[in-house]
Protein backbone atom coordinates (compact mmCIF):
# COMPACT_ATOMS: atom_id res chain seq x y z
CA UNK A 1 0.00 0.00 0.00
CA UNK A 2 1.57 3.44 -0.87
CA UNK A 3 0.89 6.54 -0.22
CA UNK A 4 -1.88 9.22 -2.28
CA UNK A 5 0.10 10.17 -5.35
CA UNK A 6 0.26 13.84 -5.86
CA UNK A 7 2.19 16.01 -8.72
CA UNK A 8 5.64 16.80 -6.98
CA UNK A 9 5.97 19.69 -9.30
CA UNK A 10 8.01 22.56 -8.91
CA UNK A 11 8.39 22.19 -4.74
CA UNK A 12 10.17 18.85 -4.92
CA UNK A 13 12.91 20.43 -6.99
CA UNK A 14 12.74 23.85 -4.96
CA UNK A 15 12.58 21.69 -1.39
CA UNK A 16 16.08 19.68 -2.83
CA UNK A 17 17.79 23.00 -3.82
CA UNK A 18 17.21 24.33 -0.18
CA UNK A 19 18.30 21.26 1.15
CA UNK A 20 21.42 21.71 -1.32
CA UNK A 21 21.65 25.13 -0.42
CA UNK A 22 21.53 24.63 3.03
CA UNK A 23 24.08 22.25 3.20
CA UNK A 24 26.33 24.30 1.47
CA UNK A 25 26.03 26.66 4.58
CA UNK A 26 27.25 24.35 6.32
CA UNK A 27 30.23 22.93 4.64
CA UNK A 28 33.10 24.80 5.23
CA UNK A 29 32.39 25.43 8.70
CA UNK A 30 32.24 21.07 8.56
CA UNK A 31 34.98 21.38 6.15
CA UNK A 32 37.13 23.43 8.99
CA UNK A 33 35.89 20.83 11.70
CA UNK A 34 36.79 18.17 9.95
CA UNK A 35 40.38 18.87 9.07
CA UNK A 36 40.59 20.56 13.30
CA UNK A 37 39.77 16.79 13.84
CA UNK A 38 41.44 15.15 11.85
CA UNK A 39 44.52 17.10 13.02
CA UNK A 40 43.50 16.55 16.52
CA UNK A 41 43.40 12.68 16.06
CA UNK A 42 46.66 12.90 14.59
CA UNK A 43 47.92 14.40 17.48
CA UNK A 44 46.07 12.34 20.39
CA UNK A 45 46.76 9.20 18.48
CA UNK A 46 50.99 10.37 18.30
CA UNK A 47 51.12 11.51 21.26
CA UNK A 48 49.41 9.00 23.50
CA UNK A 49 50.42 6.25 21.63
CA UNK A 50 48.30 2.74 20.55
CA UNK A 51 47.80 1.59 23.96
CA UNK A 52 46.53 4.98 25.40
CA UNK A 53 44.75 5.97 21.97
CA UNK A 54 42.66 2.39 22.63
CA UNK A 55 41.95 3.27 26.25
CA UNK A 56 40.18 6.45 25.17
CA UNK A 57 38.44 4.60 22.10
CA UNK A 58 37.15 1.76 24.85
CA UNK A 59 35.97 4.73 27.25
CA UNK A 60 33.88 6.35 23.89
CA UNK A 61 32.63 2.71 23.54
CA UNK A 62 31.03 2.26 26.89
CA UNK A 63 29.88 5.88 27.25
CA UNK A 64 28.48 5.67 23.46
CA UNK A 65 25.32 2.99 24.61
CA UNK A 66 24.27 5.67 26.90
CA UNK A 67 24.55 8.49 24.99
CA UNK A 68 22.47 6.59 22.60
CA UNK A 69 19.95 6.70 25.38
CA UNK A 70 20.19 10.24 26.35
CA UNK A 71 19.48 11.71 22.04
CA UNK A 72 16.41 9.38 23.06
CA UNK A 73 15.04 10.32 19.55
CA UNK A 74 13.86 13.09 21.00
CA UNK A 75 16.34 15.61 18.82
CA UNK A 76 14.53 13.93 15.77
CA UNK A 77 11.40 14.41 17.33
CA UNK A 78 12.63 17.80 17.92
CA UNK A 79 13.80 18.92 14.86
CA UNK A 80 10.55 17.81 12.77
CA UNK A 81 8.50 19.44 15.46
CA UNK A 82 10.27 22.66 15.17
CA UNK A 83 10.16 22.51 11.98
CA UNK A 84 6.08 21.90 11.12
CA UNK A 85 5.76 24.78 14.44
CA UNK A 86 8.43 26.93 14.72
CA UNK A 87 6.45 28.96 17.33
CA UNK A 88 6.57 25.59 19.92
CA UNK A 89 10.23 26.18 19.98
CA UNK A 90 10.48 27.35 23.55
CA UNK A 91 8.14 24.72 25.11
CA UNK A 92 9.92 21.67 23.49
CA UNK A 93 13.30 22.71 24.57
CA UNK A 94 11.97 23.40 28.21
CA UNK A 95 10.77 19.45 27.87
CA UNK A 96 13.10 17.66 25.93
CA UNK A 97 15.99 19.40 27.65
CA UNK A 98 14.47 18.39 30.75
CA UNK A 99 14.10 14.46 29.74
CA UNK A 100 17.61 14.44 28.51
CA UNK A 101 19.49 15.75 31.45
CA UNK A 102 17.46 12.97 33.14
CA UNK A 103 18.40 10.72 30.81
CA UNK A 104 22.22 11.61 31.06
CA UNK A 105 22.30 11.63 35.11
CA UNK A 106 20.93 7.84 34.68
CA UNK A 107 23.40 7.16 31.98
CA UNK A 108 26.59 8.84 34.29
CA UNK A 109 25.06 6.41 36.81
CA UNK A 110 25.67 3.39 34.65
CA UNK A 111 28.82 4.42 33.02
CA UNK A 112 30.20 4.19 36.44
CA UNK A 113 29.12 0.86 37.03
CA UNK A 114 30.67 -0.15 34.06
CA UNK A 115 34.16 1.54 34.61
CA UNK A 116 34.37 -0.63 37.84
CA UNK A 117 33.21 -3.92 36.25
CA UNK A 118 35.08 -3.78 33.71
CA UNK A 119 37.96 -1.97 33.68
CA UNK A 120 41.06 -2.75 35.91
CA UNK A 121 42.25 -0.03 38.51
CA UNK A 122 44.20 2.73 36.65
CA UNK A 123 44.12 5.26 34.40
CA UNK A 124 41.80 3.50 31.84
CA UNK A 125 39.06 3.28 34.39
CA UNK A 126 39.67 7.09 35.10
CA UNK A 127 38.74 7.83 31.78
CA UNK A 128 35.88 5.64 31.59
CA UNK A 129 34.13 7.62 34.13
CA UNK A 130 35.70 11.22 33.07
CA UNK A 131 33.62 10.23 29.57
CA UNK A 132 30.54 10.33 31.20
CA UNK A 133 31.02 14.16 31.51
CA UNK A 134 30.05 13.88 27.66
CA UNK A 135 26.75 12.74 28.56
CA UNK A 136 25.45 15.85 30.44
CA UNK A 137 26.63 18.12 27.67
CA UNK A 138 25.37 16.49 25.27
CA UNK A 139 21.92 16.98 27.07
CA UNK A 140 22.60 20.75 26.83
CA UNK A 141 23.47 20.85 23.47
CA UNK A 142 20.29 21.66 21.76
CA UNK A 143 21.73 22.52 17.47
CA UNK A 144 18.74 20.14 16.88
CA UNK A 145 15.91 23.58 17.40
CA UNK A 146 18.27 25.23 14.91
CA UNK A 147 18.00 22.54 12.48
CA UNK A 148 14.17 22.54 12.48
CA UNK A 149 14.24 26.19 12.26
CA UNK A 150 16.53 25.89 9.39
CA UNK A 151 19.24 28.25 10.58
CA UNK A 152 21.93 26.05 9.95
CA UNK A 153 24.65 29.00 9.92
CA UNK A 154 24.05 29.11 13.75
CA UNK A 155 24.92 25.46 14.24
CA UNK A 156 27.76 25.17 11.61
CA UNK A 157 29.56 28.47 14.53
CA UNK A 158 28.73 25.92 17.21
CA UNK A 159 30.40 23.23 15.83
CA UNK A 160 33.60 25.28 14.92
CA UNK A 161 33.85 26.22 19.07
CA UNK A 162 33.24 23.44 20.00
CA UNK A 163 36.14 21.39 18.21
CA UNK A 164 38.32 24.65 18.29
CA UNK A 165 37.96 25.05 22.17
CA UNK A 166 38.83 21.07 22.42
CA UNK A 167 41.55 20.92 19.75
CA UNK A 168 43.63 23.91 21.45
CA UNK A 169 42.77 22.71 25.05
CA UNK A 170 44.08 19.57 23.94
CA UNK A 171 47.11 20.84 21.89
CA UNK A 172 48.59 22.90 25.12
CA UNK A 173 47.60 20.19 27.83
CA UNK A 174 47.95 16.76 26.25
CA UNK A 175 51.80 15.80 26.05
CA UNK A 176 52.09 11.94 27.13
CA UNK A 177 50.30 8.90 27.07
CA UNK A 178 49.78 8.99 30.97
CA UNK A 179 47.70 12.33 30.39
CA UNK A 180 44.94 10.43 28.70
CA UNK A 181 42.25 10.85 31.32
CA UNK A 182 42.39 14.76 30.59
CA UNK A 183 41.05 13.99 26.93
CA UNK A 184 37.51 13.48 28.24
CA UNK A 185 37.33 15.96 30.32
CA UNK A 186 39.17 18.72 27.25
CA UNK A 187 36.68 17.38 25.16
CA UNK A 188 33.51 17.80 27.41
CA UNK A 189 35.03 21.64 27.46
CA UNK A 190 34.38 22.19 23.90
CA UNK A 191 30.85 21.08 24.02
CA UNK A 192 30.05 23.02 26.86
CA UNK A 193 31.51 26.28 24.63
CA UNK A 194 29.32 24.84 21.80
CA UNK A 195 26.16 24.95 23.84
CA UNK A 196 26.77 28.21 25.29
CA UNK A 197 26.65 29.70 21.12
CA UNK A 198 23.67 28.24 20.66
CA UNK A 199 21.97 28.49 23.93
CA UNK A 200 22.53 32.69 23.59
CA UNK A 201 21.06 32.45 20.15
CA UNK A 202 18.67 30.85 20.89
CA UNK A 203 17.51 33.43 24.05
CA UNK A 204 18.17 36.11 21.31
CA UNK A 205 16.16 34.81 18.55
CA UNK A 206 14.12 32.05 18.76
CA UNK A 207 10.39 32.34 17.89
CA UNK A 208 7.90 33.61 20.49
CA UNK A 209 5.09 31.48 21.44
CA UNK A 210 2.20 32.05 19.91
CA UNK A 211 -1.47 31.36 21.26
CA UNK A 212 -2.53 29.12 18.16
CA UNK A 213 1.06 26.57 19.32
CA UNK A 214 -0.08 23.18 19.70
CA UNK A 215 0.26 22.57 23.21
CA UNK A 216 3.63 19.70 23.70
CA UNK A 217 2.68 17.08 26.11
CA UNK A 218 5.88 15.80 27.81
CA UNK A 219 4.32 12.13 27.26
CA UNK A 220 3.69 12.70 24.04
CA UNK A 221 7.40 13.20 23.16
CA UNK A 222 8.14 10.34 25.45
CA UNK A 223 5.51 8.12 23.40
CA UNK A 224 6.83 9.09 20.29
CA UNK A 225 10.40 9.12 20.76
CA UNK A 226 10.44 5.58 22.30
CA UNK A 227 10.69 3.61 19.12
CA UNK A 228 13.73 6.20 18.24
CA UNK A 229 15.27 5.19 21.65
CA UNK A 230 15.46 1.57 21.06
CA UNK A 231 16.84 2.46 17.06
CA UNK A 232 19.95 4.87 18.63
CA UNK A 233 20.78 2.40 21.06
CA UNK A 234 20.85 -0.31 18.60
CA UNK A 235 23.20 2.00 16.23
CA UNK A 236 25.49 2.13 19.51
CA UNK A 237 25.69 -1.88 19.69
CA UNK A 238 26.46 -1.28 15.50
CA UNK A 239 29.00 1.38 15.92
CA UNK A 240 30.82 -0.02 19.47
CA UNK A 241 29.97 -3.61 20.06
CA UNK A 242 33.63 -4.54 17.87
CA UNK A 243 35.37 -2.21 20.30
CA UNK A 244 33.72 -3.61 23.23
CA UNK A 245 34.49 -6.83 22.26
CA UNK A 246 37.96 -6.29 21.29
CA UNK A 247 38.63 -3.99 24.36
CA UNK A 248 37.68 -7.03 26.67
CA UNK A 249 39.15 -9.40 24.70
CA UNK A 250 42.45 -8.33 23.47
CA UNK A 251 44.72 -5.05 24.55
CA UNK A 252 44.56 -1.65 24.04
CA UNK A 253 46.72 -1.27 21.92
CA UNK A 254 45.02 -3.36 19.55
CA UNK A 255 42.11 -1.25 20.34
CA UNK A 256 43.97 2.00 19.95
CA UNK A 257 44.85 0.37 15.85
CA UNK A 258 40.78 -0.56 15.75
CA UNK A 259 40.50 3.08 17.02
CA UNK A 260 42.48 4.69 14.31
CA UNK A 261 41.06 3.51 11.81
CA UNK A 262 36.98 3.75 12.81
CA UNK A 263 37.91 7.86 13.40
CA UNK A 264 39.01 8.80 9.62
CA UNK A 265 35.76 6.75 8.32
CA UNK A 266 33.57 8.89 11.72
CA UNK A 267 35.14 11.80 10.54
CA UNK A 268 33.98 11.13 6.75
CA UNK A 269 30.61 10.71 8.45
CA UNK A 270 30.67 13.41 9.53
CA UNK A 271 29.18 15.32 6.95
CA UNK A 272 26.60 12.56 6.39
CA UNK A 273 24.94 13.20 9.87
CA UNK A 274 24.55 17.56 9.03
CA UNK A 275 23.07 16.22 5.79
CA UNK A 276 20.48 14.10 7.29
CA UNK A 277 19.56 17.10 9.94
CA UNK A 278 18.53 19.24 7.19
CA UNK A 279 17.30 16.70 5.03
CA UNK A 280 14.67 15.59 7.91
CA UNK A 281 12.69 18.58 7.71
CA UNK A 282 12.66 18.34 3.62
CA UNK A 283 11.08 14.93 3.96
CA UNK A 284 8.36 16.03 6.31
CA UNK A 285 6.85 18.29 3.90
CA UNK A 286 7.04 15.95 0.80
CA UNK A 287 5.62 13.39 2.95
CA UNK A 288 2.12 15.76 3.46
CA UNK A 289 2.71 16.29 -0.60
CA UNK A 290 2.52 12.10 -1.63
CA UNK A 291 4.99 9.44 -2.69
CA UNK A 292 6.07 11.37 -5.88
CA UNK A 293 6.88 14.34 -3.86
CA UNK A 294 8.98 11.31 -1.29
CA UNK A 295 10.51 9.52 -4.68
CA UNK A 296 11.52 12.44 -6.23
CA UNK A 297 13.29 14.21 -3.00
CA UNK A 298 15.41 10.29 -2.28
CA UNK A 299 16.40 10.21 -5.97
CA UNK A 300 17.99 13.40 -6.14
CA UNK A 301 19.73 12.98 -2.66
CA UNK A 302 20.99 9.53 -3.16
CA UNK A 303 22.14 10.66 -6.64
CA UNK A 304 24.47 13.81 -5.10
CA UNK A 305 25.53 11.85 -1.97
CA UNK A 306 26.81 8.72 -4.21
CA UNK A 307 29.22 11.13 -5.78
CA UNK A 308 30.92 11.41 -3.04
CA UNK A 309 30.69 8.60 -0.85
CA UNK A 310 31.69 6.15 -3.86
CA UNK A 311 34.90 7.99 -4.58
CA UNK A 312 35.88 7.83 -0.40
CA UNK A 313 35.41 4.68 0.16
CA UNK A 314 37.31 3.46 -3.19
CA UNK A 315 40.07 5.71 -2.58
CA UNK A 316 40.33 4.49 1.09
CA UNK A 317 40.15 0.96 0.22
CA UNK A 318 43.09 1.61 -2.39
CA UNK A 319 45.29 3.63 -0.59
CA UNK A 320 44.89 2.97 3.26
CA UNK A 321 47.93 1.53 3.64
CA UNK A 322 49.66 5.09 3.09
CA UNK A 323 47.29 6.99 4.30
CA UNK A 324 47.42 5.03 7.50
CA UNK A 325 51.22 5.50 7.73
CA UNK A 326 51.19 8.98 6.51
CA UNK A 327 48.25 9.83 9.18
CA UNK A 328 49.00 8.24 11.88
CA UNK A 329 52.94 6.79 11.99
CA UNK A 330 54.31 3.37 11.16
CA UNK A 331 52.90 2.15 15.35
CA UNK A 332 49.48 1.95 13.46
CA UNK A 333 49.85 0.11 10.80
CA UNK A 334 47.95 -3.03 11.78
CA UNK A 335 45.13 0.02 11.00
CA UNK A 336 45.67 -0.21 6.93
CA UNK A 337 43.29 -3.07 6.32
CA UNK A 338 40.42 -1.94 8.96
CA UNK A 339 40.09 0.90 7.23
CA UNK A 340 39.94 -1.22 3.89
CA UNK A 341 36.75 -2.34 4.99
CA UNK A 342 35.38 0.08 7.27
CA UNK A 343 35.56 2.70 4.68
CA UNK A 344 32.24 0.67 2.62
CA UNK A 345 30.69 1.71 5.86
CA UNK A 346 30.34 5.67 4.75
CA UNK A 347 28.09 4.58 1.38
CA UNK A 348 26.10 1.77 2.40
CA UNK A 349 24.97 4.40 5.75
CA UNK A 350 24.13 7.12 3.40
CA UNK A 351 21.95 5.07 1.12
CA UNK A 352 20.41 3.57 4.21
CA UNK A 353 20.14 7.00 5.99
CA UNK A 354 17.74 8.17 3.20
CA UNK A 355 15.51 5.43 3.93
CA UNK A 356 15.53 5.59 7.34
CA UNK A 357 14.79 9.11 7.59
CA UNK A 358 12.19 8.67 5.19
CA UNK A 359 10.52 6.58 7.22
CA UNK A 360 10.80 9.09 10.44
CA UNK A 361 9.64 11.89 8.49
CA UNK A 362 6.78 8.82 7.33
CA UNK A 363 5.78 8.76 11.41
CA UNK A 364 6.83 4.75 11.07
CA UNK A 365 9.60 4.89 13.76
CA UNK A 366 8.57 1.64 14.95
CA UNK A 367 9.35 -0.08 11.48
CA UNK A 368 12.56 1.98 11.17
CA UNK A 369 13.78 0.26 14.85
CA UNK A 370 13.10 -2.81 13.82
CA UNK A 371 15.39 -2.60 10.65
CA UNK A 372 17.96 -0.91 12.80
CA UNK A 373 18.14 -3.75 14.93
CA UNK A 374 18.36 -6.46 12.33
CA UNK A 375 21.42 -4.41 11.81
CA UNK A 376 22.66 -4.63 15.39
CA UNK A 377 21.56 -8.13 15.70
CA UNK A 378 23.66 -8.79 12.78
CA UNK A 379 26.90 -6.89 13.73
CA UNK A 380 26.64 -8.11 17.13
CA UNK A 381 26.81 -12.00 16.29
CA UNK A 382 29.18 -11.14 13.87
CA UNK A 383 31.63 -9.71 16.19
CA UNK A 384 31.21 -12.78 18.77
CA UNK A 385 32.05 -14.89 15.82
CA UNK A 386 34.63 -13.17 13.87
CA UNK A 387 36.53 -10.81 16.40
CA UNK A 388 38.01 -14.13 18.31
CA UNK A 389 39.06 -15.72 15.15
CA UNK A 390 40.11 -12.92 12.78
CA UNK A 391 40.42 -10.67 15.44
CA UNK A 392 40.60 -6.31 13.84
CA UNK A 393 39.19 -7.49 10.57
CA UNK A 394 36.85 -9.36 12.15
CA UNK A 395 35.12 -6.21 13.67
CA UNK A 396 35.13 -4.24 10.71
CA UNK A 397 33.76 -6.79 8.58
CA UNK A 398 30.73 -7.33 11.55
CA UNK A 399 30.24 -3.67 11.03
CA UNK A 400 29.40 -3.58 7.27
CA UNK A 401 27.70 -6.00 7.04
CA UNK A 402 25.64 -5.40 9.90
CA UNK A 403 24.85 -2.15 7.88
CA UNK A 404 23.97 -3.91 4.80
CA UNK A 405 21.53 -6.05 6.38
CA UNK A 406 19.87 -2.33 7.94
CA UNK A 407 19.90 -0.49 4.92
CA UNK A 408 18.38 -3.50 2.50
CA UNK A 409 15.66 -3.61 5.71
CA UNK A 410 14.93 0.17 5.04
CA UNK A 411 15.01 0.16 1.43
CA UNK A 412 12.19 -2.76 1.52
CA UNK A 413 10.31 -1.17 3.88
CA UNK A 414 10.00 2.17 2.06
CA UNK A 415 9.46 0.85 -1.11
CA UNK A 416 6.16 -1.09 0.10
CA UNK A 417 5.15 2.77 1.20
CA UNK A 418 6.54 4.74 -1.63
CA UNK A 419 6.25 4.46 -5.09
CA UNK A 420 9.54 5.08 -7.06
CA UNK A 421 8.62 3.95 -10.19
Amino acid sequence: MSLSESDPSADASSSFAALARGVSTLTAAEAVRVAVSAALAVYLARRLGAAAFGLWTFALAVTGYPQALVEAGLTWIGTRDVASHPAAARPLVRRIVTLRLALALAGAFVVAVCAFTLTAPGVGRLVVILGASSLVTMALTIDWVFYGLERRTIVAAANVVRVSVFATAAFAIVRRASQVWAVPLLQAGGDVAAAAVLWTAFARSAPERRADAPRIRTIDLVRQAAPLTIAQFMRALTLWSAVTILGLRTTAAEVGQFGAAQRLTQLAGGFSTLYFYGYVPLASRAARNGSAAIAGLVRRSVRLTALATLPFAIGATLLAEPIVRLVFGAPYAGAAPVLQILAWTIPISVLGGHFRHTLISLRQTRLDAAAVAAGAVTTVFLNLGLTPRFGLAGGAVAMVVGEAVLTAAVIALVARRVDFH
